[in-house]
């Protein structure tokens, strides 16, 4: 198979009418939501993505590879930017993409694909700059013990005890456990009750470990990005363009303003190909993303950089 890590688990072969901050609980303007015209719902390949199968010709093809805004959350599929910029150019595109993903993520999911494939034209939707990892263990822990405290008090009889560690699932008695595993199997169990590390920290779950210390401060934030924009460029191969473009809050807040303008002076001196900074036009049914103006405007610009 190639590009066997090329697979977002949770999502294989998944539709949802709802996902992320895209509902009626989470969006982030509840009249705009329940007034949006379009229908949206989220319909996933087998390997996880917001696309269809992918197709036999994958160097011809255009590989879009980034964070929610690449997914298109809130947006009805065909009004995303990666299947606007397929009807621009007549060319199939490729959506490579996950909710939440971090600048690494982007970097990684890049250079994997270029050890495997050399394709024509890479775009590339860069995230916040805060969106860094890190595998320290104690958030490592944090996460899994989160996410495991959720499982089991979804599940738990009244008459168990608090488990809201995953290291304390050892305590509790036999016959709860030999419950749990018997009843109440999943594939993340699994994972979180595993003492094997590469089970708990892999390339998806790692998402969850972006901004690992606000004492750092914006400026290793920029440091990374630029590290991850700089590890891409390194191994591009002669006939392989790479487009970059970044989310219009890809700064995070205003203060980081100078750190965004940083960014564009460091690849214009580098010589990289990017597009303007995107500016929002209009909001996605989550009050949040952009639909189809921003995306219109982003393709546009995507387009002016080919020949």
């Amino acid at each position: 198979m190639i590009l066997p890590s090329f697979i977002l688990r949770q999502t294989v072969d998944q539709q949802f009418k709802n996902s992320g901050i895209d509902s009626l609980k989470d969006c982030l303007d509840k009249a705009h939501f329940k007034n949006y015209p379009y229908e949206v719902d989220y319909q996933y390949n087998s390997r996880g993505y917001r696309d269809q199968e992918w197709p036999d010709d994958l160097i011809n093809a255009v590989w879009c590879i980034g964070d929610s805004f690449t997914v298109g959350l809130g947006s009805a599929r065909e009004r995303t930017w990666t299947s606007l910029l397929q009807n621009k150019l007549n060319r199939r595109t490729i959506n490579v993409s996950m909710d939440g993903a971090s600048n690494n993520w982007i970097a990684r999911k890049t250079k994997e694909l270029l050890t495997e494939v050399t394709p024509n034209l890479i775009v590339l939707h860069w995230s916040y700059l805060h969106r860094r990892e890190s595998t320290t263990y104690s958030y490592v822990e944090e996460y899994v013990d989160k996410e495991w405290a959720s499982f089991y008090n979804c599940i738990k009889d009244r008459s168990w005890p608090a488990c809201d560690r995953r290291q304390d699932f050892k305590l509790l008695s036999a016959s709860i456990q030999q419950e749990i595993w018997e009843e109440h199997y999943t594939t993340d169990l699994d994972r979180w009750l595993s003492s094997d590390s590469s089970k708990i920290v892999n390339d998806e779950s790692l998402r969850a470990f972006c901004s690992p210390d606000p004492n750092d401060g914006a400026i290793e934030d920029y440091k990374n990005t630029i590290n991850c924009i700089e590890s891409v460029e390194s191994v591009k191969p002669a006939n392989t363009t790479i487009i970059h473009s970044f989310i219009p809050y890809f700064h995070g807040t205003t203060a980081d303003d100078q750190l965004m303008l940083d960014t564009m002076t460091h690849l214009e001196l580098k010589g990289f190909t990017h597009t303007p900074l995107l500016e929002i036009s209009d909001f996605a049914r989550d009050g949040h993303h952009y639909d189809y103006e921003t995306a219109s405007n982003l393709v546009g610009m995507i387009a002016n950089l080919l020949p």
